[in-house]
């Protein structure tokens, strides 16, 4: 049965990497990174809707590849519980499994990571905010995905401080 797997988590986290690490072990499993898709998007930087273009057409991309049978793997901020909601629809739709799962990890730690990620920093042509806006940002993605976590009984809660293999394992582990 193919799965949908979404990874949810501040900027930062390691999202991309660990999704990276595990499409790396699935046969013909998708990385669907929205985000690249948005920067691809002729004028994104100065039109408003390029967020929700890009998440309907990857959306569209996921549906097509789970009905083929094939994984794929999201990794997404999220923190419209509705949004991730649609997912689990889509799967379903899809005769697809799907999978949530909420990496963690301090802020701070984040926010180091972020200092280090060149595809989060203000002059990386995917983002126009400031070093500051990008700090706010996760700092308030930290806390709202902890209530998050409390509420969706049904999510994997990962530890992700450690380095991405050690994190890719352990998501690995929680969903077999």
């Amino acid at each position: 049965m193919a799965e949908l797997l979404h990874l949810n988590g501040p900027p930062g986290v390691g999202k991309s990497t660990v999704a990276a690490l595990l499409v790396g072990r699935r046969p013909l499993a998708l990385l669907l990174d929205i985000d690249e898709l948005r920067s691809r998007l002729g004028q994104w930087q100065a039109r408003d809707e390029a967020k929700q273009v890009a998440r309907e057409l990857g959306f569209r991309l996921a549906a097509w590849h789970l009905e083929t049978g094939r994984d794929v793997a999201l990794p997404q901020l999220l923190l419209a519980e509705g949004v991730v909601d649609g997912l689990h629809d889509l799967a379903a739709a899809a005769s697809a499994r799907f999978r949530e799962v909420i990496l963690r990890a301090p802020a701070d730690v984040c926010i180091e990571r972020a200092q280090r990620d060149a595809t989060l920093r203000p002059d990386h042509p995917r983002h126009r905010f400031d070093a500051d806006e990008l700090t706010r940002q996760i700092r308030y993605s930290c806390d709202e995905l902890d209530r998050i976590a409390e509420r969706r009984s049904h999510a994997l809660v990962i530890d992700a401080c450690g380095d991405p293999d050690a994190t890719a394992a352990a998501v690995e582990a929680a969903l077999a």
